[in-house]
């Protein structure tokens, strides 16, 4: 994971693979993890067929504690690619009171952009909101400049 956490993603998935082949109950670690890390590589990755690895892992693992992060980082994809209305579709389905503090504010933000795109301003509205009473964040300038056009266009 430590390879995963310092962006290696390529190099995080060859060991991934390696502890999956060898993988043993008793060994401590939770195969739903490993399955995990190595579809949060693919996102990073930008593989070719990252909706199959993302729908595989999703089916397999529909309870997992890690997928809020898999659906966090496939969403963001979108996003970042300017695909609103799929990664809104994703976005939605995160629990948000699963995510960390960090987590949280991205997806807030993120999911509050996505809002206004789709033209749910109100839901929109709330989540810039929330970024705007946490402490100060790379988000919170954004938040204030798009609660203020909320306000102004209602």
């Amino acid at each position: 994971m430590e390879l995963y956490n310092r962006g290696l993603y390529t190099s995080a998935e060859a060991e991934l693979d390696k502890i999956a082949i060898g993988f043993n109950a008793s060994s401590g670690l939770d195969l739903a993890e490993i399955e995990s890390y190595k579809t949060l590589c693919s996102i990073e990755l930008k593989r070719s067929n990252l909706d199959g690895i993302v729908a595989a892992f999703l089916a397999k693992y529909p309870y997992s504690a890690w997928t809020n992060k898999v659906y966090l980082k496939y969403a963001s994809i979108y996003f970042d690619n300017k695909d609103y209305i799929k990664a809104y579709e994703y976005f939605v389905k995160i629990k948000k009171n699963e995510l960390s503090e960090k987590d949280i504010i991205d997806y807030s933000f993120k999911m509050g952009y996505c809002n206004l795109r789709v033209g749910k301003i109100d839901e929109a509205l709330k989540e810039f909101d929330e970024i705007i009473y946490k402490p100060v964040n790379s988000y919170t300038s954004p938040s204030q400049y798009y609660s203020a056009y909320i306000l102004y266009i209602k």
